[in-house]
Protein backbone atom coordinates (compact mmCIF):
# COMPACT_ATOMS: atom_id res chain seq x y z
CA UNK A 1 0.00 0.00 0.00
CA UNK A 2 1.74 3.50 -1.01
CA UNK A 3 2.54 5.35 1.85
CA UNK A 4 0.79 9.16 1.98
CA UNK A 5 3.18 11.69 0.54
CA UNK A 6 4.81 14.06 2.86
CA UNK A 7 3.21 17.18 4.25
CA UNK A 8 5.19 20.08 2.93
CA UNK A 9 6.83 22.39 5.44
CA UNK A 10 4.96 25.21 6.78
CA UNK A 11 6.58 28.47 6.94
CA UNK A 12 6.90 29.47 10.39
CA UNK A 13 5.50 32.02 12.16
CA UNK A 14 7.71 35.33 11.28
CA UNK A 15 9.88 36.54 14.59
CA UNK A 16 7.59 39.40 16.21
CA UNK A 17 9.81 42.26 17.84
CA UNK A 18 9.29 42.57 21.69
CA UNK A 19 11.74 45.73 22.27
CA UNK A 20 11.81 48.75 21.79
CA UNK A 21 14.05 49.26 18.58
CA UNK A 22 13.84 52.62 16.14
CA UNK A 23 13.91 52.28 12.20
CA UNK A 24 17.44 53.63 11.26
CA UNK A 25 15.95 55.62 8.50
CA UNK A 26 13.06 57.69 10.23
CA UNK A 27 13.06 56.73 14.20
CA UNK A 28 9.92 54.54 13.95
CA UNK A 29 9.46 52.00 17.12
CA UNK A 30 9.66 48.81 15.65
CA UNK A 31 8.05 47.09 18.49
CA UNK A 32 5.89 44.73 17.55
CA UNK A 33 6.34 43.81 13.95
CA UNK A 34 6.97 40.84 12.33
CA UNK A 35 8.54 41.96 9.12
CA UNK A 36 11.89 43.41 8.57
CA UNK A 37 10.63 46.53 6.79
CA UNK A 38 9.89 50.02 8.68
CA UNK A 39 6.12 50.51 7.59
CA UNK A 40 6.54 54.35 8.01
CA UNK A 41 9.33 54.97 5.82
CA UNK A 42 9.97 51.32 3.59
CA UNK A 43 13.41 51.18 5.05
CA UNK A 44 14.55 47.03 5.21
CA UNK A 45 16.50 47.02 8.72
CA UNK A 46 18.80 43.81 9.94
CA UNK A 47 17.10 42.77 13.47
CA UNK A 48 20.09 40.82 14.82
CA UNK A 49 22.19 44.38 13.78
CA UNK A 50 19.79 46.63 15.71
CA UNK A 51 19.75 44.20 19.11
CA UNK A 52 23.16 44.72 19.26
CA UNK A 53 24.83 47.88 20.37
CA UNK A 54 28.82 48.69 19.38
CA UNK A 55 29.20 50.67 21.73
CA UNK A 56 32.49 49.18 23.25
CA UNK A 57 31.78 50.10 27.51
CA UNK A 58 28.48 47.66 28.04
CA UNK A 59 31.16 45.36 26.44
CA UNK A 60 33.95 45.43 29.12
CA UNK A 61 33.11 42.30 30.85
CA UNK A 62 34.32 40.39 27.91
CA UNK A 63 36.86 42.79 26.53
CA UNK A 64 38.41 44.86 29.61
CA UNK A 65 37.34 47.75 31.55
CA UNK A 66 40.14 49.90 30.31
CA UNK A 67 40.21 48.66 26.65
CA UNK A 68 36.35 49.19 26.83
CA UNK A 69 36.44 52.77 27.96
CA UNK A 70 39.48 54.21 25.68
CA UNK A 71 37.68 52.00 22.71
CA UNK A 72 34.48 54.55 23.45
CA UNK A 73 36.41 57.25 23.66
CA UNK A 74 37.94 57.04 20.59
CA UNK A 75 34.61 56.24 19.03
CA UNK A 76 33.01 59.30 20.49
CA UNK A 77 35.85 61.54 19.61
CA UNK A 78 36.86 60.24 16.04
CA UNK A 79 33.66 58.81 14.56
CA UNK A 80 30.86 60.83 15.62
CA UNK A 81 28.86 60.59 13.14
CA UNK A 82 28.58 56.57 13.73
CA UNK A 83 28.68 56.89 17.50
CA UNK A 84 25.23 58.81 16.73
CA UNK A 85 23.65 56.19 14.64
CA UNK A 86 24.41 53.40 18.24
CA UNK A 87 21.06 55.99 19.08
CA UNK A 88 18.87 53.26 17.17
CA UNK A 89 20.38 50.53 19.34
CA UNK A 90 19.88 49.86 22.99
CA UNK A 91 21.54 51.99 25.35
CA UNK A 92 21.57 50.96 29.16
CA UNK A 93 21.50 54.26 31.58
CA UNK A 94 23.10 53.01 33.84
CA UNK A 95 26.79 51.99 31.88
CA UNK A 96 26.33 55.52 30.80
CA UNK A 97 26.10 56.92 33.58
CA UNK A 98 28.91 55.26 35.35
CA UNK A 99 31.11 56.19 31.99
CA UNK A 100 30.03 59.98 32.36
CA UNK A 101 31.55 59.99 35.96
CA UNK A 102 34.64 57.98 34.99
CA UNK A 103 35.10 60.73 32.73
CA UNK A 104 34.60 63.25 35.27
CA UNK A 105 36.76 62.03 37.64
CA UNK A 106 39.36 61.46 34.99
CA UNK A 107 39.10 65.34 33.70
CA UNK A 108 39.63 66.43 37.19
CA UNK A 109 42.67 64.54 37.29
CA UNK A 110 44.86 66.71 35.18
CA UNK A 111 43.76 69.72 37.30
CA UNK A 112 44.44 68.29 40.56
CA UNK A 113 47.76 67.56 39.44
CA UNK A 114 48.24 71.03 37.97
CA UNK A 115 47.75 72.14 41.82
CA UNK A 116 49.63 70.07 43.25
CA UNK A 117 52.83 70.41 40.87
CA UNK A 118 51.72 74.51 41.89
CA UNK A 119 52.63 73.99 45.27
CA UNK A 120 55.55 71.70 45.11
CA UNK A 121 57.10 73.80 42.42
CA UNK A 122 55.75 77.40 42.96
CA UNK A 123 58.56 79.43 41.15
CA UNK A 124 58.09 77.79 37.80
CA UNK A 125 54.72 78.60 37.86
CA UNK A 126 54.22 82.34 39.34
CA UNK A 127 58.09 83.50 38.84
CA UNK A 128 56.38 86.97 38.22
CA UNK A 129 52.51 86.81 39.12
CA UNK A 130 52.04 88.45 42.65
CA UNK A 131 48.08 87.62 41.68
CA UNK A 132 48.91 83.88 41.71
CA UNK A 133 51.21 84.16 44.37
CA UNK A 134 49.05 85.64 47.04
CA UNK A 135 45.96 82.80 45.65
CA UNK A 136 48.03 79.92 46.44
CA UNK A 137 49.24 81.76 49.87
CA UNK A 138 45.31 80.71 51.13
CA UNK A 139 44.65 77.06 50.85
CA UNK A 140 41.19 77.36 51.49
CA UNK A 141 40.63 79.53 47.80
CA UNK A 142 42.35 76.92 46.17
CA UNK A 143 40.53 73.65 48.05
CA UNK A 144 36.92 75.07 47.52
CA UNK A 145 37.76 75.76 44.01
CA UNK A 146 39.14 72.54 43.01
CA UNK A 147 35.67 71.14 44.62
CA UNK A 148 34.18 73.54 42.67
CA UNK A 149 35.25 71.84 39.79
CA UNK A 150 33.71 68.82 40.42
CA UNK A 151 30.13 70.45 40.45
CA UNK A 152 31.35 71.83 37.01
CA UNK A 153 31.87 69.02 35.20
CA UNK A 154 28.78 67.34 36.44
CA UNK A 155 26.93 70.04 35.80
CA UNK A 156 27.56 70.50 31.99
CA UNK A 157 28.22 66.67 31.65
CA UNK A 158 24.06 66.83 33.05
CA UNK A 159 22.63 69.45 31.68
CA UNK A 160 22.48 68.43 27.84
CA UNK A 161 20.23 65.45 28.46
CA UNK A 162 17.73 68.27 29.35
CA UNK A 163 18.24 69.85 25.51
CA UNK A 164 17.06 66.15 24.37
CA UNK A 165 13.78 66.03 26.56
CA UNK A 166 10.51 66.31 24.18
CA UNK A 167 6.98 65.43 24.32
CA UNK A 168 6.97 64.55 20.85
CA UNK A 169 9.87 62.00 21.54
CA UNK A 170 8.92 58.17 22.68
CA UNK A 171 9.90 57.63 26.25
CA UNK A 172 12.40 54.62 25.58
CA UNK A 173 13.80 56.93 22.82
CA UNK A 174 14.68 59.69 24.72
CA UNK A 175 15.94 57.67 27.78
CA UNK A 176 18.15 56.30 25.41
CA UNK A 177 19.16 59.69 24.15
CA UNK A 178 19.78 60.61 27.74
CA UNK A 179 21.87 57.95 28.20
CA UNK A 180 23.60 58.59 24.99
CA UNK A 181 24.31 62.45 25.86
CA UNK A 182 26.35 61.11 28.65
CA UNK A 183 28.62 58.99 26.31
CA UNK A 184 29.11 62.31 24.19
CA UNK A 185 31.10 63.56 27.25
CA UNK A 186 33.97 61.35 26.15
CA UNK A 187 36.24 64.14 24.84
CA UNK A 188 36.47 65.22 28.66
CA UNK A 189 39.19 62.03 28.24
CA UNK A 190 41.64 64.26 26.65
CA UNK A 191 41.84 67.18 28.74
CA UNK A 192 44.78 65.77 31.42
CA UNK A 193 46.75 65.11 27.77
CA UNK A 194 45.85 68.89 26.75
CA UNK A 195 47.22 69.79 30.82
CA UNK A 196 50.41 68.28 29.50
CA UNK A 197 50.75 69.77 26.60
CA UNK A 198 50.49 72.87 27.57
CA UNK A 199 52.16 72.75 30.60
CA UNK A 200 55.57 70.88 28.83
CA UNK A 201 57.73 73.83 29.24
CA UNK A 202 57.66 74.32 32.81
CA UNK A 203 58.19 69.92 32.63
CA UNK A 204 60.95 70.32 30.58
CA UNK A 205 62.56 73.20 31.98
CA UNK A 206 62.40 71.11 35.82
CA UNK A 207 63.40 67.52 34.01
CA UNK A 208 65.85 68.48 31.38
CA UNK A 209 67.10 72.02 32.70
CA UNK A 210 71.24 70.32 33.37
CA UNK A 211 70.81 68.95 29.73
CA UNK A 212 72.56 71.96 27.81
CA UNK A 213 73.27 70.21 24.23
CA UNK A 214 69.64 69.94 23.69
CA UNK A 215 68.68 73.24 24.81
CA UNK A 216 67.18 74.18 21.66
CA UNK A 217 66.08 70.80 20.15
CA UNK A 218 63.87 70.76 23.89
CA UNK A 219 62.63 73.85 23.50
CA UNK A 220 61.31 73.42 19.68
CA UNK A 221 59.64 70.21 20.89
CA UNK A 222 57.59 72.47 24.11
CA UNK A 223 56.49 74.71 21.69
CA UNK A 224 55.22 72.47 19.18
CA UNK A 225 53.40 70.53 22.57
CA UNK A 226 52.07 73.65 23.58
CA UNK A 227 50.74 74.68 20.27
CA UNK A 228 48.75 71.40 20.09
CA UNK A 229 47.61 71.64 23.78
CA UNK A 230 46.18 75.00 23.07
CA UNK A 231 44.65 73.77 19.34
CA UNK A 232 42.85 70.72 21.42
CA UNK A 233 41.22 73.53 23.73
CA UNK A 234 38.71 74.43 21.64
CA UNK A 235 38.46 71.18 19.46
CA UNK A 236 37.56 69.14 22.46
CA UNK A 237 34.64 70.95 23.29
CA UNK A 238 33.87 71.26 19.55
CA UNK A 239 33.34 67.36 19.05
CA UNK A 240 31.63 67.38 22.54
CA UNK A 241 28.79 69.32 21.07
CA UNK A 242 29.13 68.04 17.34
CA UNK A 243 28.02 64.70 19.15
CA UNK A 244 25.18 66.33 20.86
CA UNK A 245 24.18 68.23 18.20
CA UNK A 246 24.17 64.65 16.07
CA UNK A 247 21.91 62.88 18.78
CA UNK A 248 19.32 66.17 19.07
CA UNK A 249 19.15 65.83 15.03
CA UNK A 250 18.55 61.80 15.25
CA UNK A 251 15.99 62.45 18.41
CA UNK A 252 14.03 65.68 17.17
CA UNK A 253 13.12 64.69 13.83
CA UNK A 254 9.83 66.82 14.23
CA UNK A 255 11.38 69.96 16.11
CA UNK A 256 14.35 70.98 14.16
CA UNK A 257 14.17 74.54 15.20
CA UNK A 258 15.17 72.84 18.78
CA UNK A 259 18.45 71.86 17.10
CA UNK A 260 19.57 75.64 16.74
CA UNK A 261 18.43 76.55 19.99
CA UNK A 262 20.85 73.74 21.44
CA UNK A 263 23.45 74.54 19.51
CA UNK A 264 23.11 78.11 20.57
CA UNK A 265 22.34 78.13 24.45
CA UNK A 266 24.82 74.82 25.56
CA UNK A 267 27.82 76.69 25.07
CA UNK A 268 26.50 79.61 26.93
CA UNK A 269 25.10 77.18 29.62
CA UNK A 270 28.41 75.54 30.00
CA UNK A 271 30.28 78.68 30.17
CA UNK A 272 27.64 80.28 32.71
CA UNK A 273 28.01 77.26 35.07
CA UNK A 274 31.70 77.00 34.81
CA UNK A 275 31.79 80.80 36.01
CA UNK A 276 28.52 80.82 38.43
CA UNK A 277 29.35 77.84 40.57
CA UNK A 278 33.24 78.07 41.54
CA UNK A 279 32.67 82.11 41.74
CA UNK A 280 29.37 81.24 44.45
CA UNK A 281 31.08 78.67 46.16
CA UNK A 282 34.15 81.18 47.09
CA UNK A 283 31.94 84.08 47.76
CA UNK A 284 29.80 81.90 50.36
CA UNK A 285 32.96 80.55 51.97
CA UNK A 286 34.64 83.75 51.79
CA UNK A 287 31.84 85.36 53.39
CA UNK A 288 31.44 82.36 56.43
CA UNK A 289 35.13 83.06 56.88
CA UNK A 290 34.46 87.18 57.39
CA UNK A 291 31.39 86.07 60.05
CA UNK A 292 33.53 83.84 62.20
CA UNK A 293 36.34 86.16 61.90
CA UNK A 294 34.46 89.03 63.01
CA UNK A 295 33.37 86.89 65.93
CA UNK A 296 36.66 86.41 67.55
Amino acid sequence: MPSDPPTPAQPSDPTTIDADLFCPQCGYNLRGLTVDRCPECGKQFDLANLMVSRIPWPQRGEIGAFRAYWRTVWLVTSRTSRFCDELIHPAPYKDAQRFRWITILHAYLAVLAATIAIYVYPSLWYPRSDLLKQGYGEIWPVVVFDGALLLVLAAITGVPSYFLQSRTVPVEQENRAIAMSYYASAPLAWIPLMFLLITSVFWVELVFDSIEDAQYLLALCAATAVLLGLLMSPLLPGIWLGGLLGLARRTLRSRPWRIWVMGLLLPIVWIALAVLIPGSMILSVAYVVLVFGSLR
